[in-house]
């Protein structure tokens, strides 16, 4: 056992011994669910997106001429949502945070 396994042993032993209750976050699987990874969104036209190219991988900059609508299965495979990116790495965070809670 290394020295940082070691550690986490006393201090999980202390933790416990102030009666708050420890969580395996290795063992902890969550699901955070957005309203477009529920039922999609849609991009209004003239709106500039960045478009990659699947060979090259080359970023472009394009303005839509029409509406683009996504639904849940195009989301993260032909649309990617920077704000629900950022919303999934903010729970994320608040969840990590969180891994002590009180019995």
């Amino acid at each position: 056992m290394n020295p940082e396994q070691q550690a986490r042993q006393q201090i999980d032993a202390k933790l416990v011994a102030s009666e708050w209750a420890v969580q395996d976050y290795k063992a902890f699987i969550f699901r955070i669910n957005t309203s477009i990874m529920q039922g999609g969104s849609k991009v209004e036209a003239g709106f500039y997106v960045d478009k990659r190219e699947h060979r090259t991988r080359k970023v472009s900059l394009e303005q839509l001429h029409e509406v683009l609508a996504y639904d849940a299965d195009n989301l993260d495979r032909d649309v990617v949502a920077p704000d629900q990116i950022r919303t999934v790495l903010a729970t994320n965070a608040d969840i990590s945070d969180a891994s002590l809670w009180r019995v």
